[in-house]
């Protein structure tokens, strides 16, 4: 099993989710639609320094 692509799909299954659900907390437009947009965030940092995207020590 080449694991490197499997990695590469499973990263790209995760940055679709991602667009989605911000696309679904925007349109929703509700009162708490977007009470965990600062969750998101961190997880989306999480997800960029393990992917080398950015610098953890300037997080």
């Amino acid at each position: 099993m080449d694991y490197m692509k499997l990695v590469a799909d499973l990263c790209g299954i995760i940055d679709r989710q991602n667009e989605i659900t911000k696309a679904m907390a925007e349109q929703l437009g509700q009162r708490d639609a977007l009470r965990y947009e600062e969750e998101m965030a961190a997880v989306r940092r999480d997800y960029d320094t393990a992917m080398g995207e950015v610098d953890p020590c300037k997080n």
